[in-house]
Formats: structure tokens, C-alpha cells, sequence
């Protein structure tokens, strides 16, 4: 089911997440992954976490398709449950993002991020897995787990005078070759148990 997303300045945004319990379920995961990606899709979005809609546990998805401005070598739905980063590269790139929760404010800004990021998590199932990637799924990575930290990406933004409109950023960020070269996964290493 399409829930609303919330904006930030939403006092929902700032509850303290708590691990999901395989044992004690808190919500119906399954229920719980279909409204995060009807949610996604219909906001088309590439990535959502559980706070976004008003659930405050640790839970996100991606979906990263591929287009004329993105390569992707992952186009999964991918679910992190109890996600927890294990690694961030110390070799880090900018990239313009903008976030769901701040999409009625229609904003995208550079944000400084590890360009190669390993996370463990576990699936649906409660199958615990690990990956490790690059590029825009590990950005995405990284901006989702903040969610779950209760960072929104306009915390990060460094100089507020390169903050730009939802316009000038499809116009003149997104389809730059620089742009493109940063977002395109080369790297995808998933390995279970």
C-alpha cells in the first residue's frame, strides 16, 4: 500500500529506531516491504527506509533501475533488515542527491560520500548476508542507513549556497559525464551465511 512520505521537520523522523525481531515480529514484514516499495516506486524513488513512512525500525530497501543517465548492474529489490556498516572507503566522491523527504521542497545538493561501502544485514527470510559495492548503490547504502540514524541528507550538506532546484539538477547535474561516472556500479560482491 503507497504511504506518505514524511518531510523533513517531521517529529516521526527523529524516533530512535529499533532492530527488527525475527522472534517477536513488532510489524508484518512482508506487509511491511510491500508499502516501502509501493511507496518507493510510486515516488520514484530508488531507495526508502522504514522512518520515511512512520515505522521506526531498522529496515530499508533499494531498487536501482537502469537509464539513459545511470548504468546499473543491480536492478534487485534488495531489503536490509538490522542493517550495519561494516566498511566505508576512505577514498570518497560528491555527488548531488536529493531524498524523498525532501521532495516537496523539490532540493538536491553535494553530498560527500564513501565511494565503496560494505554493509551485513539480513534479508526477508532472516537470511544474513553481506555486500559490497560502489557507485550510486553504495551512496544509496549509506543514505538509507542514515535514516535509521536519524540523518537526513541536508545534515550533511557542507555549503548551502550549492543547493539547487529539482529542475536545475535535471537539466544540468544529472546527464554530466562526471555525474554518470560516479553513480555507475562497477562493484557488486553479495555473499550469504
Amino acid at each position: 500500500m503507497i504511504k506518505k512520505v514524511l518531510q523533513i521537520g517531521d517529529p516521526q523522523l527523529d524516533v530512535k529506531c529499533e532492530r527488527f525481531d525475527f522472534n517477536k515480529p513488532q510489524v508484518d514484514l512482508t506487509v511491511l516491504v510491500k508499502d516501502l516499495e509501493d511507496t518507493m516506486l510510486d515516488a520514484g524513488l530508488i531507495g526508502i527506509a522504514a522512518p520515511q513512512i512512520g515505522v521506526s525500525i531498522k529496515i530499508f530497501i533499494t531498487k536501482i533501475a537502469g537509464n539513459k543517465n545511470r548504468k546499473s548492474a543491480d536492478s534487485a529489490l534488495r531489503v536490509y533488515v538490522n542493517p550495519k556498516i561494516n566498511y566505508q572507503s576512505k577514498e570518497s566522491c560528491e555527488i548531488y542527491e536529493g531524498c524523498g523527504s525532501v521532495a516537496e521542497a523539490k532540493l538536491f545538493a553535494p553530498v560527500v560520500r564513501s565511494k565503496v561501502v560494505e554493509v551485513e544485514a539480513y534479508d526477508v527470510k532472516g537470511d544474513r548476508f553481506t555486500l559490497k559495492c560502489d557507485g550510486i548503490l553504495a551512496r544509496l547504502i549509506i543514505h538509507e542507513y542514515d535514516h535509521l540514524r536519524n540523518v537526513e541528507f541536508v545534515d550533511l550538506i557542507e555549503d548551502p549556497s550549492r543547493i539547487i532546484s529539482q529542475e536545475a539538477y535535471i537539466r544540468d547535474i544529472k546527464p554530466a559525464k562526471w555525474h554518470k561516472d560516479n553513480c555507475e556500479v562497477k562493484l557488486l560482491e553479495i555473499s550469504y551465511g
